[in-house]
C-alpha cells in the first residue's frame, strides 16, 4: 500500500477504523473520516499516522466540505465507505424518523460522499462500500437496515454502469466483533429477536474478528491496486463456522 492514498469513511470504529489502521501500517496515506473527533484521534494515535476529517455524511454540507478537503491533497486510489446506521426495530414498529435516518445515512450518505469525492477519483481507483449479509438473509428487527443495504448495492451497480474505468466493489460482511453495531440495540427486544435468528439458522457459531477482516480487505485491495486491469465487483466475507445452537454459543459464553 506504499504510496497509495486511501480515504476511509466511517473510520471512528469497527471495520472502518480497523481498515484505516491496517492501511496506515501497510504504508498508505490514509484520511480517516467520521463524526467523532476523539475517536478519530484515538485511531490515528494507535496507527501512528493518518489525518482526520470530521464530517457527518448524513448532511449535504458535511459531504461538500469533505470533498473540498480531500481534493486539496490530490487524487485518491481507494475509498472505503464503512459508515452506517442500523435501527433495531421490527418493521411494523419502525417510525418514519428511523426510516429517514437509516436511508439518509446508508444510501444518501454514500451517494453524497461519492459525488463529493468524484473529482478526486480517476481510473482505476477503487470505491468499496460495506454491505451486509442481511440483504440475502433477512433477520427479525433488521429490516430497515437490510433494505438500506439492498438499495446501496443497487446504487453501486448504477455508479459502475455510468462510470466505467472506476472500480466499484460491494463488500458483504457477516457477523464481526468487536464493533459498535449492536451497542444501541434495545435489550428487551434483543432476547426474543435473537432467539428467532437462532431458530432460523441465521447466526454463525463464531463471529469474525474485526482485525482479521481488516487484514483480508487491505490485502485484497493492495493486490487489486497493483492490478489495475482487474475488476473487483463483489466480495463476501462470512465466518466459516457452523450455525450457532444457542445464545451462549454465539456470544462465546456459558449463558444461554
Amino acid at each position: 500500500m506504499k504510496g497509495r492514498r486511501v480515504v476511509v469513511v466511517g473510520a471512528s470504529a469497527g471495520i472502518g477504523r480497523a481498515v484505516a489502521v491496517r492501511a496506515i501500517d501497510a504504508g498508505a496515506d490514509v484520511t480517516l473520516v467520521g463524526r467523532r473527533a476523539d475517536k478519530l484521534d484515538d485511531a490515528i494515535a494507535e496507527a501512528g499516522g493518518g489525518q482526520a476529517i470530521v464530517a457527518d455524511i448524513a448532511s449535504e454540507e458535511g459531504c461538500h466540505d469533505l470533498g473540498e478537503q480531500v481534493a486539496a491533497d490530490g487524487d485518491v486510489d481507494l475509498v472505503l465507505h464503512a459508515a452506517g446506521a442500523a435501527p433495531f426495530r421490527l418493521v411494523a414498529d419502525t417510525t418514519t424518523e428511523e426510516w429517514d435516518h437509516v436511508l439518509r445515512t446508508n444510501v444518501l450518505g454514500f451517494q453524497r460522499t461519492l459525488q463529493a469525492l468524484l473529482p478526486s477519483l480517476a481510473p482505476p481507483a477503487i470505491v468499496a462500500a460495506l454491505s451486509s449479509e442481511t440483504v440475502s438473509d433477512p433477520r427479525h428487527a433488521l429490516g430497515p437496515y437490510a433494505a438500506s443495504k439492498a438499495a446501496l448495492e443497487a446504487l453501486l451497480r448504477q455508479w459502475r454502469l455510468e462510470h466505467p474505468g472506476l472500480r466499484f466493489c460491494n463488500v458483504r460482511v457477516g457477523g464481526t466483533q468487536p464493533t459498535e453495531f449492536g451497542d444501541g440495540f434495545d435489550p428487551d427486544l434483543f432476547g426474543p429477536v435473537f432467539d428467532q435468528w437462532l431458530r432460523h439458522g441465521l447466526f454463525q457459531d463464531q463471529m469474525m474478528d474485526t482485525a482479521e477482516v481488516a487484514d483480508v480487505l487491505v490485502g485484497i485491495f493492495a493486490a487489486a491496486l497493483a492490478a489495475p486491469g482487474v475488476g473487483l465487483d463483489d466480495l463476501v466475507l462470512r465466518s466459516p463456522s457452523g450455525v450457532a445452537g444457542s445464545l451462549g454459543d454465539a456470544l462465546g459464553t456459558e449463558a444461554s
